[in-house]
């Protein structure tokens, strides 16, 4: 099995909020469309190291949550918590988002431009559409690469972790 690793903000709106495009600027290879493959949330906010970025990161994922029309209250509160609050962004989790972890599977399906997807998640240049999107119950603490690459050495732990559909649609 492959993995990808994301920013722990996009790899939690895949599995709380029915994100299922992976804007990406390569196209995966042909090989692997069709396939499983694991979602990897990697340790930083924003792709880099530091408080800031991370607070940015939260407010820009709650923006995109409301304008993709999910209206859940306490998600909102708890992103707008978690955007004020003065935590370590090197901390395990930020309130609650898993980060350095395995967080689900799903299935790649395709890879378009995002003109010929009518989705707000979408914008490129490459979207890489996801479907049988399963979240882990437990996260699976593990070091991410860029690109894709191989968690043959996970394979056995993300087969017999609990998951469950992940969310889905907006609120």
């Amino acid at each position: 099995m492959k993995a990808l690793s994301i920013h722990p903000e996009w790899a939690f709106a895949i599995t709380h909020l029915g994100k299922r495009v992976e804007n990406r600027s390569w196209r995966p290879p042909a090989a692997d469309i069709g396939k499983c493959f694991a979602i990897h949330a990697s340790r930083h906010f924003g792709g880099s190291p530091g408080e800031k970025r991370a607070l940015r990161q939260i407010e820009a994922l709650r923006s995109m949550a409301k304008r993709c029309g999910w209206t859940d209250k306490g998600f909102d509160e708890t992103l707008a918590a978690a955007a004020s609050a003065s935590l370590s962004c090197s901390a395990q989790r930020f309130r609650g988002i898993p980060v350095g972890s395995i967080v689900a599977t799903a299935r790649l399906v395709s890879c378009r431009r995002p003109a010929r997807i009518p989705e707000p998640w979408a914008f490129g240049p490459w979207c890489w559409i996801l479907e049988d999107v399963r979240r882990l119950e437990e996260p699976i603490k593990c070091k991410g690469r860029q690109g894709l690459w191989s968690a043959a050495a996970l394979a056995d732990a993300i087969a017999e972790a609990k998951a469950s559909p992940a969310g889905g649609a907006p609120r």
